[in-house]
């Protein structure tokens, strides 16, 4: 590729997520390719124990097909973000939407940084993106506090 040296190739960093890890996909950063590794639909409360929805089964084939040691970009939320959180919070499972922000962080952090450690990964974890109007407060919120989670549970989960 462009700018490497003979005989060298860089690893691939591996952008998995939901619909949004297509855009940077095929990439290259820094001599690095970006390869997408696509999980449809999946939220982040779809990751709790109790569940057997068919996203999180599909998560965690993706992750499997992902090679031990490689990096990692995960991109996931935005789903809890435009439906679920507003949901649950009408269903009252939740008493406010920033319980049920705490939560689907809490599910997610413990799930990937489970993920990470068994695969080896070099991960992180990228922003929500807002992609709607309707939506960009909840997102802007959920990322505050999904940073924050990040930040602290960087040692445990190994993701940035």
């Amino acid at each position: 590729g462009e700018g490497e040296a003979e005989g060298q190739k860089k690893e691939p960093i591996f952008i998995c997520g939901d619909s949004h890890s297509m855009s940077p996909g095929w990439r290259v950063l820094e001599g690095r390719k970006l390869i997408p590794k696509l999980v449809t639909g999946l939220k982040h409360w779809h990751l709790r124990p109790s569940s057997n929805f068919y996203p999180k089964v599909s998560f965690h084939r993706v992750v499997r097909s992902i090679p031990h040691g490689s990096s990692v970009v995960f991109i996931f939320g935005e789903i809890d973000c435009r439906e679920g959180l507003i949901l649950a919070v009408e269903k009252d499972r939740y008493e406010c939407i920033e319980d049920g922000m705490s939560e689907c962080i809490r599910i997610w952090m413990e799930e990937a940084g489970k993920v990470c450690r068994e695969m080896g990964f070099k991960a992180w974890v990228h922003p929500i993106v807002p992609v709607l109007n309707e939506t960009r407060s909840i997102v802007v919120k959920y990322n505050r506090l999904l940073r924050r989670a990040v930040e602290e549970g960087e040692e445990k989960c190994g993701m940035k």
